[in-house]
């Protein structure tokens, strides 16, 4: 297993450059996220503490690396949450996975379902222009202003709406702290602190 380096990102310091990679993508999708906010107790007692909150989506996401370590937890809070993927106002809980490259477009962002049984998308609402996580699977709605209709309503095609899957959409890299020598204007800065030649 990779030891995850702590990196800080906006003033928050994260357990592994995975999790403030995300918090970047988040802000470029402009999303509110608020970093392990509290503990939640699950099924079996088992006390976890999800590491994203975003509440104007009410979505729970758990960064996972390339491993399935502990990946029983995402699927415990999913249940103990809703037991009815049509419930309106259930909270969604989705995974968050590394990037991976492109088409020649960079690194794309991969989420996937916390249990079986979902189909988690990214949609952009026509009405209010924010992009926001969905269970196609569940309830279309857009999770920022939900509200019933008589039936359901593909919402993302109309042409100011769209879908996207996982590896669709750009994947951000939060900022790193340079290390080693580093040409600074017209100086070319050496220093090692720890005195080395």
């Amino acid at each position: 297993m990779i030891k995850p380096i702590p990196t800080t990102y906006r003033g928050t310091t994260f357990a592994s450059t995975l999790e403030a990679d995300w918090a970047c993508t988040f802000d470029l999708l402009g999303w509110e996220w608020e970093h392990e906010p509290h503990g939640i107790l699950v099924e079996d007692n088992t006390r976890y503490r999800p590491d994203f909150y975003l509440p104007t989506q009410r979505v729970w996401a758990e960064v996972k690396g390339p491993h399935n370590q502990r990946i029983d937890k995402p699927s415990k809070l999913q249940a103990a949450l809703s037991r009815d993927s049509f419930d309106w106002n259930a909270d969604l809980v989705v995974i968050l996975r590394p990037s991976r490259s492109g088409k020649g477009e960079g690194e794309r962002s991969w989420w996937e379902n916390a249990i079986n049984g979902q189909d988690i998308v990214i949609v952009l609402c026509p009405e209010c222009g924010h992009h926001g996580f969905m269970d196609l699977a569940g309830t279309w709605s857009c999770r920022r202003h939900m509200r019933e209709q008589p039936e359901p309503n593909k919402f993302w095609t109309d042409p100011n709406g769209d879908l996207f899957r996982p590896g669709e959409l750009p994947f951000q890299r939060a900022p790193r702290p340079r290390r080693g020598p580093q040409r600074l204007g017209d100086f070319f800065n050496d220093f090692d602190p720890k005195g080395r030649q």
